[in-house]
């Protein structure tokens, strides 16, 4: 196996390995990884004479990053190998094909764990533990062990909660959807898995991946035979969405989004709590540049968009969002689906906490990529 192959694989599979540690340390093990592809991509970028490809807004983006997080300990370094990973992806220190055949293999490989423990809960009453905390980092693994909340079961196989599992599937799904050859079976095993997660951000994802399947197979047809399919699309979601709230499995999952209990809590407002004594609380010079992340880390659940304009104000979100949109112009220019992949990204801030430096490192290395198949 050659060495671009290899961090090819292991920029693949970061989101999974994201909240593991290296054995006897506290140091996370996506941390090392980066730090070794980081050096890898210095090598090529040194072989191609440092002529680079820079896209103005991303660096800049990062500039402000590691300008805000001068003082926060490592953290600048850690921006800094983000950064130098993102160049090297720009500039093809890795096969992007490879990386996303990866996803594809884990995705579906914890797909069937998420199945096999939904099965062990319905049919036998057990719960099949697969995190422990002995492996996990220690900011994490207060959270290991809560896979029933609100009596509602819910497997993630090799990820800390079922939003990340749907969040890293999704980009098999949307992969495998692109494909001319799309597998049937695997869209099914993967549709299944993300139901069986019970993550609200799953089924919306999953409604927008079927929406993307109906656009992609029928977008050589006319506008009115587009029309008709569009049409039949929304009474067929109309009907499985009505017929599946009758059924007890997803009354329970829409009841976790939407219905508060006792505490008044619910998904959404677990995803909006802190937006009241963070961002609200904001004025001034701090509205627009953040209170900095010297004070990192806000307790509990925080998603991107709050974290991203609690630390670093409105600034850091314009300068975040533009150099997606630069990216997703760029990518759909060049033909790529990679700039879907922006589209879901940008949907993510808003409900998953997917800004910090190795989610970073991923998404943008593969919005950077120009190493790309049309139908890979």
């Amino acid at each position: 196996m050659s060495v671009r192959k290899l961090n090819s694989i292991i920029l693949g599979i970061l989101p999974v390995i994201m909240i593991y540690k290296v054995p006897f340390t506290k140091f996370g093990f996506s941390t090392l990884m980066v730090a070794y592809l980081a050096f890898f991509s210095i090598l090529v970028l040194h072989k191609n004479d440092w002529k680079l490809r820079l896209e103005f807004s991303l660096s800049i983006f990062f500039l402000y990053l590691i300008f805000r997080n001068i003082g926060n300990g490592l953290h600048p370094l850690f921006l800094i190998l983000s950064f130098i990973v993102i160049l090297g992806s720009r500039h093809d220190s890795f096969n992007i094909s490879i990386t996303l055949h990866t996803i594809e293999i884990v995705s579906l490989f914890i797909s069937a764990i998420v199945i096999i423990q939904s099965l062990f809960h319905y049919a036998l009453g057990f719960n099949l533990q697969t995190l422990y905390g002995s492996f996990i980092l220690e900011e994490y693994s207060g959270i290991i062990g809560y896979s029933v909340t609100g009596g509602i079961f819910r497997p993630s196989g090799l990820f800390l909660e079922p939003a990340h599992f749907a969040q890293y599937v999704i980009i098999a799904l949307l992969q495998n959807i692109r494909k001319n050859n799309l597998s049937v079976i695997k869209l099914i095993f993967l549709s299944i898995a993300m139901l069986c997660s019970t993550s609200g951000i799953g089924i919306l994802l999953l409604i927008s991946a079927y929406a993307y399947l109906l656009f992609t197979k029928t977008k050589e047809l006319n506008w009115k035979r587009r029309l008709q399919y569009s049409v039949i699309f929304a009474v067929v979601l109309l009907i499985v969405v009505f017929t599946a709230s009758k059924v007890p499995f997803i009354q329970m999952i829409l009841k976790r989004v939407f219905s508060q209990d006792e505490s008044g809590y619910n998904a959404i407002a677990g995803r909006s709590v802190h937006w009241e004594h963070t961002v609200q609380n904001l004025s001034g010079l701090q509205l627009f540049f953040g209170v900095g992340p010297k004070d990192f880390r806000i307790k509990g659940f925080i998603t991107g968009l709050n974290e991203i304009i609690y630390y670093y104000g409105y600034v850091g979100l314009g300068l975040m969002i533009v150099s997606i949109l630069d990216s997703m112009i760029k990518r759909f220019k060049e033909k790529s689906w990679y700039g879907i992949l922006c589209i879901v990204y940008l949907g993510l801030i808003i409900t998953s906490d997917v800004v910090g430096f190795i989610m970073l490192t991923f998404w943008f290395s593969l919005f950077a990529s120009q190493n790309f198949k049309e139908n890979c």
